[in-house]
């Protein structure tokens, strides 16, 4: 769990307070060389203040925006930050729009890695997410999913290089697949 405060007490000119929840187990698979990997994430931002008569609204910039694979709410098989609330979704003088984000999200993860060559393993994944704006419109079960494979080849003092190649289904701009390339130290 993270927690991130701005603003209020702290003083400055945006007010904001953003939390982030993760759950992650490790499982062994029938396969023997297999291993599972699930993940739940969520997370929230709000107001933060002590005077309730002066707050200022959560900062744009700081909404929750999920797509691709190295950024910080990953979701495969979708371009970088390009899943918002269907509202912030739209065509203005013929460019395409994905902006605010969402002041809530969740993600799931479910992934298989195994061995090929050490120090090479490949990747099985299923990612599904979405954002939402408000309380009231968040639906747990409308989830936008992708899934696809990848590498990972570890090599040391520089971290881990990766590539995933991920379908998104349930892509505004149709179903398509999208490349991912991750360096450093990524963690699924």
């Amino acid at each position: 769990m993270s927690s991130e405060l701005a603003g209020g007490p702290f003083g400055g000119h945006v007010n904001f307070q953003k939390q982030r929840v993760e759950g992650r187990v490790y499982l062994p698979s029938i396969l023997t060389a297999f291993t599972t990997m699930l993940r739940a994430r969520g997370g929230w931002i709000g107001q933060f203040g002590i005077d309730s008569n002066n707050l200022q609204p959560v900062p744009e910039y700081e909404r929750f925006r999920l797509g691709g694979g190295s950024t910080v709410d990953p979701l495969r098989g979708y371009d970088d930050y390009t899943v918002v609330p269907s509202k912030f979704n739209y065509f203005y003088q013929g460019t395409h729009v994905r902006y605010p984000g969402g002041r809530f999200f969740t993600s799931y993860t479910m992934e298989q890695q195994f061995p090929i060559v050490h120090p090479l393993h490949g990747v099985v994944f299923a990612d599904a997410g979405n954002t939402w704006d408000q309380w009231e419109e968040i639906q747990p079960f409308k989830l936008k999913i992708g899934a696809g494979i990848g590498f990972r080849i570890e090599i040391p003092l520089l971290g881990n290089i990766g590539f995933d190649y991920g379908y998104g289904f349930n892509r505004d701009d149709s179903p398509r697949a999208v490349g991912h390339f991750l360096l450093g130290n990524f963690n699924f």
